[in-house]
C-alpha cells in the first residue's frame, strides 16, 4: 500500500515505513549565537538557587568524579573523556578555584558547543 511521498507524509510500502523527509542542517541566526553567548537566559538557569547544579553542589557525598559523570550524561549523553576528566579535575583543584563557578562554566560551554546545539 502506498500513500502520498510528498513532503511529511509517510509512505507505507509493503508494511514498511519509509522515511520520506529529513531534518536539515540548521544554522543558528547572528542573534541567537549572540543571545546563547551573551544573553542572561542560561545564566539564570545556571546560577539559580534551586538548579539541579545548585542541589549536586550541595550535596556533600556527591565527588566530583561522579558529579562530572552527572553533567556530561545529562547534557551530552555521554562521560567525560580522559582528556576532558583531567582537564576539570585540574581546574577544580587550582588554587582558589570555586567549584561552583568551574561547574558553571562547565555547563555554559558545553551548552554552547556543536555537539550540544547539533546533536542533542
Amino acid at each position: 500500500m502506498s500513500t502520498d511521498r510528498s513532503a511529511g507524509r509517510l509512505a507505507i510500502d509493503g508494511g514498511a515505513p519509509v522515511r520520506t523527509t529529513f531534518l536539515p542542517f540548521h544554522q543558528p541566526s547572528l542573534a541567537q549565537v549572540l543571545h546563547l553567548i551573551s544573553g542572561d537566559t542560561l545564566q539564570r538557569k545556571l546560577t539559580a538557587p534551586n538548579s539541579r547544579l545548585k542541589q549536586c553542589l550541595l550535596d556533600k557525598e556527591m565527588t566530583d568524579d561522579a558529579l562530572l559523570d552527572r553533567v556530561f550524561l545529562a547534557s551530552l549523553t555521554r562521560r567525560p573523556s580522559a582528556a576532558e576528566r583531567s582537564k576539570l579535575i585540574q581546574l577544580l583543584k587550582a588554587p582558589g578555584a570555586n567549584r561552583e563557578i568551574v561547574y558553571q562554566d562547565l555547563l555554559w560551554g558545553i551548552f554552547n558547543s556543536e555537539e550540544f546545539l547539533y546533536n542533542h
